[in-house]
């Protein structure tokens, strides 16, 4: 049997016992080849966690972190004070 059958066969197994029991029939003492299809599956179990959470989120959470890191208390209150300025402005222009 082929690395990249034992692994999809191995990935349809759920229960991780069922699972080593199964690598250890199909590998049948090739200790490379149940490294390698482990591996794999590790990093499959990894990647499926990261792929979860959609990218949106990802960017909103990015962004989130880089504005806060960037605008410190005391200029976020002057913004503020920018932005209220700016409204009673708009307001006497119309």
């Amino acid at each position: 049997m082929h690395e990249r059958d034992l692994l999809n066969a191995a990935f349809e197994i759920v229960d991780p016992t069922a699972r080593r029991e199964y690598l250890d029939e199909a590998c049948a003492g090739n200790s490379m080849l149940r490294a390698r299809v482990e591996r794999l599956l590790n990093h499959a179990a990894q990647a499926a966690g990261f792929l979860e959470q959609p990218a949106s989120d990802l960017c909103l959470d990015f962004a989130a972190g880089f504005v806060a890191d960037a605008i410190e208390p005391s200029h976020a209150s002057a913004l503020q004070g920018e932005t209220d300025d700016v409204a009673t402005a708009r307001g006497t222009l119309s």
